[in-house]
């Protein structure tokens, strides 16, 4: 598979709209009319069709179980645990966590791990958090999906058992367990995630997102030709989708994947996924712009902080407010990159040049 690609521009654009949502939404901002073209693009899907695709590729690629998992655990955990430890410092700061040490103790054993406030209060329900003085809530509101993306990590090896023996039959095996996904999606409501709030954060209501990446990057061989360089044939497929879904089948015009999906939001999220590979594949040039820099998943992380700031100051409304969001984002993103995520992937390269200078002398020793 070719490693020229646009995957972390395509992960960088799901970033920042997922940061356009949040302050334009939290911080009642001007939208104007980008907010109904992003709103086709939502960045958690992206990020998950993306997650699908390229996970599946390293678990292919990797030797092992062992090896697999390590790849994932050095790539999310660094920044992602220094990222739970600032904000349970900024928040503890402020009066938000109230509580003994013990039971902290108990809470971060769960919550460092699992990225998820919900496990822990399930596993451990002492009360932990106070009324901060200066947040409105807890100072994040992404890490749900880091969760989700977590427990896909932990399925994905059995999910492609069977297709390492059969890939016809692993396909299909997928594809029911898609759909079986997007049934549970189709039938849990607001009310439903906000009662089991831990429930919601499992990959199980997700999965039919990600196996769109999946099953792709099963067939990658077979099926490239229909993505490489074809971008703007999805695009125009697309568009043509959303119009005739909005205008002629009366749907929203917000892409909602996460609560109630129908089926004509399956054929849309299946075709924005498409979409999304293909731009990775076309104009592959474009990847140099960011030389080989991937700030996505700092922004992603660090982003609520300052959209959380203003809103516990009470500033709101103005314009400016845009750029100072995505300007202490990335400046966070910057300093998780070179500081913590790109010395960990060099660690985890380093790593696997060792492992793969050993394989040789343990075959001749075999």
């Amino acid at each position: 598979m070719d490693r020229r690609n646009n995957f972390d521009l395509l992960r960088l654009f799901a970033a920042c709209q997922v940061v356009f949502m949040h302050s334009s939404g939290h911080l009642l901002l001007p939208k104007a009319g980008l907010f109904e073209v992003l709103l086709q693009f939502p960045g958690v899907a992206v990020f998950f069709v993306i997650s699908g695709f390229l996970v599946s590729d390293s678990y292919l690629r990797s030797t092992s179980v062992t090896s697999f998992a390590w790849k994932r655990a050095v790539r999310i955990y660094p920044a992602l645990i220094v990222n739970l430890l600032v904000l349970e410092l900024v928040f503890g700061a402020t009066g938000g966590i109230s509580t003994t040490a013990w039971a902290y103790a108990k809470h971060l054993i769960v919550y460092l791990p699992t990225a998820s406030i919900h496990f822990a209060g399930t596993v451990f329900p002492d009360a932990i958090y106070a009324q901060s003085w200066l947040f409105q809530g807890y100072p994040s509101g992404v890490l749900w999906t880091l969760t989700v993306e977590l427990s896909f990590y932990v399925v994905l090896p059995f999910v492609l058992s069977l297709a390492a023996v059969s890939k016809k039959a692993g396909s299909l095996f997928i594809a029911i367990l898609m759909i079986g996904s997007f049934s549970i999606a189709h039938v849990t409501d607001d009310a439903f995630s906000q009662a089991h709030p831990a429930l919601n954060e499992l990959v199980t209501p997700y999965f039919w997102i990600f196996g769109i990446g999946v099953l792709i990057r099963l067939w990658w061989e077979h099926i490239s030709r229909w993505f490489e360089g074809r971008a703007l044939f999805w695009l125009a497929g697309y568009l043509f989708l959303i119009v005739v879904s909005v205008v002629a089948l009366g749907e929203p015009i917000k892409l909602e994947y996460k609560m109630e999906p129908n089926i004509i939001t399956l054929v849309r999220v299946v075709v924005m996924g498409a979409t999304v590979i293909s731009l990775a594949y076309t104009a592959k040039s474009c990847a140099t712009l960011l030389h080989g820099n991937d700030l996505s998943y700092g922004l992603y992380l660090w982003h609520m902080l300052g959209v959380s700031v203003f809103l516990g100051l009470g500033i709101k409304g103005h314009w400016w407010l845009y750029p100072a969001c995505y300007g202490i984002g990335l400046s966070f993103a910057a300093a998780s990159w070179f500081l913590i995520e790109k010395p960990a992937l060099a660690l985890k390269q380093s790593k696997m040049r060792r492992f793969a200078a050993i394989v040789p002398v343990l075959d001749e020793v075999k």
